[in-house]
């Protein structure tokens, strides 16, 4: 008895953990609406890409000259930036470059050019539909007219033939910023490149 006990409790031990992590992309996933497609757009320089938007968020046009599109809600924020790459690049030469540490390296620099105090927390290499991307979490702040402001980000650096793509979601911290970087997550997703298939 004890045996089939202990056995029953491991059982439901184990499963109850995996059941919330599946209850809370599904509840994450419901979050999302509609795809939206950058493909007509000037600014995506004859990318052709498209992602689900999270359902009550605002689309915006990108306010930058290479930011395509960008989606808020309550001070959150996921933009799309499409910048050409000096040469096509195939995708084992992307995640040679996406590896390099130098690489890695100019990209915080670059950062910390445009906000204040940029920490890498992660970096990994993942795949986004098909193509190399190299996913970092960083956190920071900014100054804005006197006010300091803290946030997270997770950002996806994509390169796709002659263009690097940018996915970069942003929150404010101490706002439930995990469960806002889990939605960015799942955003990038969603996101597919139709002409791969073509």
């Amino acid at each position: 008895m004890g045996i089939i006990f202990s056995l029953w409790f491991f059982i439901i031990s184990t499963l109850i953990p995996v059941r919330s992590e599946v209850a809370t992309l599904m509840s994450i996933q419901n979050q999302l609406g509609e795809y939206h497609s950058i493909a007509d757009h000037p600014k995506a320089k004859g990318v052709n890409l498209k992602f689900k938007v999270p359902k009550g968020w605002e689309i915006q046009e990108g306010d930058r000259p290479n930011i395509v599109v960008k989606f808020i809600s309550e001070g959150d924020s996921y933009l799309v930036q499409v910048n050409e790459a000096p040469t096509f690049v195939s995708k084992n030469q992307a995640k040679e470059l996406l590896s390099d540490s130098e690489y890695l390296d100019g990209l915080i620099e670059e950062y910390n050019s445009i906000f204040n105090e940029v920490e890498m927390i992660s970096n990994r290499l993942v795949t986004v539909d098909n193509y190399p991307a190299l996913e970092i979490e960083l956190k920071g702040s900014m100054e804005r007219v006197g006010a300091v402001i803290n946030f997270r980000m997770k950002i996806w650096q994509i390169v796709y033939e002659d263009r690097f793509i940018t996915l970069q979601g942003g929150v404010f911290t101490g706002r439930e910023y995990q469960s806002k970087l889990n939605l960015f997550t799942q955003i990038s997703n969603t996101v597919i490149f139709p002409d791969q298939y073509n």
